[in-house]
């Protein structure tokens, strides 16, 4: 029977919005090259490294990626003739299909594949095919079944901290997950990527993570977890909104009416245009809406919008940015 909730493991792997590349190997001749590689360059922490299944490839000379955290995902048939690979300790190699392999040839014995300096498979055991992974928390290859829903989330939340805005999430079962992607908004529509994190990968525990985002420099900010499993299948979590403490959000009152509209009162006269947008919390702009004379008060068809909850966003001037949940 599966146990949850029976330990807390903190995870808090970053990297930069750039740092997370897919890095394909293009030629066996010579692991170790640069050249050999689609960006160019060696796998670097937050890549995920591709192993096409276009070619079989041989790797005949040690290759020590640990000092990089990597995700490699096998697609294709690579032997290993008297080689050795080494992995970090938060690295997971992945045979992806049925199709994908890895063997030895001659020097079986001298063919080895570590994480975090622990032996997870030697040219001995002979030929090991998909799907099916490695990690630190396996002693071999081992199988799995794609599912649909690798994870299940049991929370999510952003709060404004001195440093930026702390983004936290857990989950409370991981079945080969591979990363989160963090994605924050300006607007609740225009999305990106400004971190990765690496899953644990398969687990029935609590598992924690968290990002801290320091580049934000909005008012109002929106953000969500992009969870990837090793696949490459994907789901979101709900849209989380963050403002910052300003005399504009304390004035305003936003809530919902009795007939199909949105009731938004402001304190005091607003002579600038103001932008008006129901969001989903998923993100979908469901209605937007421009008022050039506002005054005190607004009143703003709830439209094509089912009930539910929903983001209010109210921008306009140079310190008018107000975010807040209504149910409509």
């Amino acid at each position: 029977m599966k146990n949850f909730y029976t330990t807390l493991i903190a995870i808090a792997l970053f990297f930069g919005a750039n740092a997370q590349q897919v890095n394909q190997l293009l030629a066996s001749n010579n692991i170790a090259d640069a050249k050999s590689w689609s960006q160019k360059r060696m796998p670097l922490t937050g890549d995920t490294v591709v192993i096409p299944s276009t070619a079989v490839y041989t790797i005949k000379e040690d290759v020590d990626f640990s000092k990089q955290d990597i995700y490699v995902k096998v697609e294709g048939k690579v032997t290993l003739d008297k080689a050795t690979i080494k992995l970090s300790n938060n690295s997971e190699l992945v045979l992806t299909s049925k199709t994908a392999s890895i063997n030895a040839t001659s020097g079986k014995g001298n063919s080895i594949i570590f994480v975090g300096g622990a032996e997870k498979y030697k040219g001995s055991q002979g030929l090991e095919v998909g799907p099916a992974y490695i990690n630190k928390n396996v002693s071999t290859f081992t199988e799995f079944t794609p599912t649909t829903l690798p994870v299940k989330f049991i929370g999510f939340s952003v709060a404004r901290a001195t440093t930026g805005s702390m983004v936290k999430w857990a989950t409370s079962e991981e079945i080969n997950a591979s990363h989160y992607d963090v994605e924050r908004s300006e607007d609740g529509t225009n999305w990106k990527k400004i971190a990765a994190v690496f899953a644990i990968g398969n687990s029935t525990n609590v598992n924690s993570y968290s990002y801290t985002d320091r580049s934000s420099v909005n008012r109002i900010a929106y953000f969500r977890i992009r969870q990837v499993d090793i696949d490459g299948r994907f789901t979101y979590t709900a849209v989380k909104t963050i403002t910052t403490a300003n005399t504009a959000a304390a004035q305003v009152s936003i809530s919902s009416t009795t007939g199909n509209f949105v009731l938004i009162q402001l304190a005091q006269q607003i002579s600038t245009p103001v932008q008006v947008r129901i969001i989903t919390m998923n993100g979908q702009v469901v209605s937007q809406q421009e008022f050039k004379q506002t005054g005190s008060q607004i009143i703003l068809p709830k439209g094509a919008a089912a009930s539910g909850a929903y983001i209010v966003s109210l921008t306009g001037g140079s310190n008018l940015n107000v975010s807040k949940q209504v149910m409509l």
